[in-house]
């Protein structure tokens, strides 16, 4: 760590890039104290931001007289910068973290393109930070394991580092969430009850694809039980061949999130009252699809399929609009997202020249709610499952044009979101294993780029 700057009792140091490890320092000190070191990702204010929303990011370490040495293997930090009060001066030998990686074996990629490079390099280097005991969502602000986010984690790793091993174990860990709901809890573990429905959807996919990228069946044999637990959650609370939204009188309840977007992001008073939103019934035929695949892979009967079909033919009849040739977000709204509409050509619910329209309108200017980066991939898919070589140049300039933004401020690890630290009302984790998604499109249109 480099020391940036100092005072009599303040002491600001750079790490010089995002790291994940164990505060350990040396110092000396003319009498015992109490140390106040802060860890932040950022100094857009010239400081930590110490405090966010409640929010405490800082540790107390007291020091006796003379020189002490100390480092804390039972509380890892992220960070870049460590910034520390004392009551009076002390001389600091060092103020810095022990890292604490994952030990991963990277696969190594080279790009004609320095950019290309650059932004794979950092994506694989945001992977890395974001794997210890479990994949987390981020370094920094919570080191939660959450079902999707981790489901993108995966999916890059099984590129990144031929990783199968961390996502099985991950995925089965999972498995043993016991709510009376069958859903998964927000993270994993938890005594908190609360849950986001979505998330259980992106789960059985996450399941489907590691049988996918690892070809083992193992896995879903065991936990078939519990995938089956997961689907009836959702195919018990189908009317009229649609599923309203999750709703509860016990608080928290559930948070009907779907991506950090107005209207998705399960924050609105109508979020909380039964609802038909597309976002959700599109996922769930994705996620029956991948379900059925599941269990003919196991040769086990079932009838998920069946059951997408009639679920699309409803989800056209309710939120299709053939005047725009797009997917609303709900029956009774204008509303339009580009994160519903990836959903509906991914599960089939738009087809041929539908489809087609729909991607020729995600893929220029529109009026559409845009995408998220946790979600980008979704849209990135469905232009990709519609017409791989129209499309490809197209998914390889926005990830060039989205995280060269992030990569021309310095960034050493990719953001939460696009608006970095400001996000989430300052609360914006600058290193996010949702984020690195380009690591794995950078692997399947190798040869587009």
């Amino acid at each position: 760590s480099e020391l940036i700057k100092s005072s009599d009792n303040y002491y600001l140091f750079d790490l010089g890039r995002e790291e994940v490890g164990y505060l350990t320092l040396k110092v000396a000190s003319d009498r015992k104290q109490k140390l106040t070191i802060c860890f932040g990702e950022h100094i857009d204010d010239g400081v930590v931001r110490r405090e966010i929303g409640g929010r405490e990011f800082w540790v107390d370490v007291i020091v006796g007289r003379g020189e002490t040495s100390y480092t804390n293997y039972f509380k890892r930090l992220g960070c870049r910068y460590l910034e520390v009060h004392s009551e009076t001066p002390i001389e600091i030998d060092y103020v810095t973290l022990l890292p604490c990686m994952y030990p991963l074996k990277k696969v190594e990629k080279t790009f004609k393109n320095p950019l290309h490079q650059k932004i794979y390099d950092v994506g694989v280097r945001t992977l890395e930070l974001c794997l210890h005991d479990h994949y987390e969502d981020c370094p920094w602000r919570e080191q939660g394991l959450y079902a999707m986010d981790s489901r993108n984690q995966m999916i890059c790793g099984y590129f990144a580092f031929d990783e199968t091993a961390v996502p099985r174990d991950n995925l089965y860990l999972m498995s043993k969430v016991n709510r009376e709901d069958g859903l998964l809890s927000i993270c994993i573990p938890t005594a908190f009850d609360y849950a986001i429905p979505s998330f259980s959807l992106h789960y059985i996919s996450a399941v489907y694809e590691y049988g996918v990228h690892s070809g083992d069946l193992s896995l879903a044999r065991e936990i078939l039980p519990k995938l089956e637990e997961m689907i009836k959650a959702f195919t018990d609370r189908i009317e009229d061949g649609l599923i309203c939204n999750f709703i509860s009188d016990k608080w928290p309840g559930y948070w009907n999130f779907f991506e950090w977007r107005k209207g998705l992001e399960g924050y609105s008073p109508e979020a909380k009252t039964a609802r038909r939103e597309a976002a959700l019934n599109c996922l769930l035929s994705l996620t029956l699809q991948r379900m059925q695949a599941i269990c003919d892979a196991l040769n086990h009967p079932a009838k998920y399929g069946e059951l997408a079909k009639s679920l699309n033919e409803e989800i056209r009849k309710t939120f299709f609009d053939p005047e725009t040739g797009l997917c609303r977000n709900l029956a009774d709204g204008d509303e339009t997202s580009e994160l519903v509409n990836s959903f509906a050509v991914l599960c089939g619910a738009a087809i041929g020249k539908e489809a087609e329209r729909i991607c020729e309108t995600l893929s220029r200017e529109n009026d559409m709610m845009p995408i998220s980066l946790s979600m980008a991939c979704f849209k990135y898919d469905a232009l990709l499952m519609v017409d791989e070589a129209k499309y490809a140049p197209y998914v390889i300039k926005t990830i060039e044009k989205v995280y060269k933004k992030m990569l021309d401020t310095g960034a050493t690890s990719f953001w939460e979101e696009i608006d970095g630290a400001n996000a989430f009302a300052k609360a914006g984790s600058l290193c996010h294993g949702w984020s690195a998604m380009p690591v794995y499109y950078f692997h399947r249109l190798e040869r587009f780029l």
